[in-house]
C-alpha cells in the first residue's frame, strides 16, 4: 500500500487532498502544529494517522521525519498544504 505524507492535511485544499488520497487507498500521514484539530477533522477517514508537525521548528520537522522513518514505510507522494491562516 502507498503511504503519503500531507502537511496541512487538515483543513481546505489539504483536507480534499488528504480524502481523495485515502479513498484511492494510500495510507496518509499529516503532519500538523495542532494534531487534536487534525484528528477530529480525519476522524470517519480510512487508513490517516496524525502526526506533531510545526513547519517552523527544524527539531519538529526533524522528529516527524525520525517518526515516519522508523515506521519502515516509504513515502510515495507529498503534499504540502502550509500556510498561516486563522483555521490551518
Amino acid at each position: 500500500m502507498q503511504a503519503a505524507i500531507v502537511t496541512g492535511g487538515h483543513a481546505g485544499l489539504g483536507l480534499e487532498t488528504t480524502r481523495v488520497l485515502s479513498n484511492a487507498g494510500a495510507t496518509v500521514v499529516i503532519g500538523s502544529c495542532d494534531p487534536k484539530k487534525a484528528q477530529m477533522a480525519v476522524a470517519k477517514m480510512k487508513n490517516v494517522e496524525v502526526g506533531q508537525l510545526d513547519l517552523a521548528s527544524p527539531s519538529s520537522i526533524d522528529r516527524f521525519a525520525d517518526e515516519f522513518l522508523n515506521s519502515n514505510r516509504s513515502s510515495h507522494q507529498q503534499c504540502r498544504h502550509y500556510g498561516n491562516s486563522a483555521d490551518a
